[in-house]
């Protein structure tokens, strides 16, 4: 499984390399198996041969597939001495357009004639079953056939038991399904399984990582190419300005959304934070409520004061790496998601982690809105993002008075406290504490022990130098 370099850069692969791996340790094993053995009186056997002085079947061998030191990529098998059988069009076995899908461990058609790996046993490779001496087909039918061990084939009694699930490369979906080059992972897709590529648009390979090349600061427009600054913007390195982030544990669905009200304030203080002459703000709305969107912009609307924005709406996770520009947008918004199937909004939050970095190190303010609705795993968005780590948001009642601890924060200015909360307004659990650049700005009132949870996070966002 490929691992990420760093942390802070990269978006893990173990989603999509986790059942390639299987193949792998199958398929590597038979480096010292399935046909290969050692020098014997100074030759190797026949169907063998020397590679760095030691015999192996260039039909299947993974390490040399083909020819000595020729190596097929992780979780890609090797068959009829081509990694994957990719170029067999139109042959018999894994990889012919033509062919039934029949062959041996080893690789080599099974039609019934010999092979140096049919020995009369029964032998399982990966979730097939294939039978003594014989040739196996999609439709799991088996023909005779002498075996190298001079046993008969069997008869049809003793049929293919391709299985379920079908999660490698080489019956994927299906018997007979072999991932190609361009997509050769086997993937989970709707209940089934599919030949993914290696990374999913717009992220792409770069030394074993998947990255976004248009702001990755290690890779950016290109592999290996790194930002001095740490910020790199439409695959381009650019200078860096202080950014912001901004938590709010409210979904403004019940907001009253009039001018004077503390809590439309608040949410202004957030969306106007630029400084801007026209604040241009990109909003995620992909599984939010409707009627929380529709009170939401009800509410930025009344606090704009007469001050200038616009709106433009992404409702697809995969478009905001490309479309979250500094150039383009001051603010990126994400309003509550509580219509996201179960386990969505973390892979969502890792897919733009790099992208929402970038953009807060050139002066771009994130604000993300929670509310404890629906699935409730904004605080998995959070956390999977790397800007905020969440345990899990609390409910709190919408008569509990809030405190605002920190009025000289620009998200906390001209909000009076004590504040009243409204529907759905909710508490962060969080370990982060405040710091220089992390201001709990609205809490609930402090516990006994002096705890106050907080309901509005700042933080500032800077490029490390």
């Amino acid at each position: 499984m490929i691992q990420p370099k760093s942390l802070r850069r990269r978006i893990n692969l173990g989603r999509s390399l986790a059942l390639a791996a299987v193949v792998f340790v199958v398929g590597g094993a038979a480096s010292s198996g399935c046909g290969n053995s050692g020098l014997v009186g100074g030759a190797c056997n026949q169907g063998l041969t020397n590679c760095s002085n030691f015999c192996v079947n260039l039909d299947s061998d993974q390490n040399h597939c083909g020819h000595c030191d020729h190596a097929c990529l992780s979780g890609v098998a090797c068959i009829r001495g081509k990694c994957g059988g990719i170029d067999e069009v139109g042959g018999t076995g894994y990889g012919g357009a033509g062919g039934d899908g029949g062959h041996y461990r080893d690789g080599s058609a099974g039609t019934g004639a010999t092979s140096a790996d049919a020995k009369g046993d029964r032998v399982t490779e990966f979730d097939v079953a294939y039978p003594t001496g014989g040739n196996t087909s999609a439709g799991g039918a088996t023909s005779g056939g002498a075996s190298s061990g001079g046993a008969a084939g069997t008869d049809s009694g003793d049929a293919d038991t391709c299985v379920p699930p079908y999660n490698d490369p080489l019956h994927c979906g299906d018997c007979t399904t072999v991932c190609p080059a361009e997509t050769p992972v086997c993937a989970p897709s709707a209940g089934s399984y599919e030949c993914r590529p290696v990374c999913d648009p717009p992220l792409v390979p770069c030394n074993g990582t998947c990255v976004d090349l248009k702001s990755d600061s290690d890779n950016c427009g290109t592999c290996g190419k790194n930002c001095p600054s740490g910020a790199c913007q439409s695959g381009s390195c650019v200078g860096v300005l202080p950014g912001d982030f901004v938590a709010i544990c409210m979904n403004y669905r019940t907001a009253p959304g009039t001018p004077s009200t503390q809590t439309t304030k608040l949410l202004g203080n957030a969306i106007f934070l630029p400084g801007v002459p026209t604040v241009r703000v990109l909003a995620y709305d992909e599984y939010a409520d409707t009627s929380a969107r529709q009170r939401l912009d009800t509410t930025i609307a009344a606090s704009a004061a007469g001050r200038l924005y616009s709106i433009t709406r992404v409702s697809n996770s995969a478009e905001v790496p490309t479309l979250l520009n500094k150039a383009n947008y001051d603010v990126f918004l994400v309003y509550e998601q509580p219509n996201a199937a179960l386990g969505v909004l973390s892979n969502i939050g890792s897919l733009w982690a790099s992208s929402l970095e970038s953009f807060s190190y050139v002066g771009g303010v994130i604000v993300v809105l929670d509310g404890g609705q629906g699935v409730r795993e904004m605080p998995q968005l959070l956390t999977s993002t790397r800007l905020f780590s969440v345990d899990r948001e609390v409910a709190i009642s919408s008569s509990t008075l809030l405190d605002n601890r920190v009025s000289t924060d620009a998200v906390g200015t001209r909000i009076f406290t004590p504040l009243t909360c409204q529907d759905d307004t909710c508490v962060f659990e969080t370990s982060v504490t405040p710091n220089a650049t992390t201001t709990f700005v609205i809490t609930e009132p402090p516990n006994d022990a002096g705890i106050a949870r907080p309901v509005v996070v700042h933080m500032t966002r800077t490029a490390p130098m």
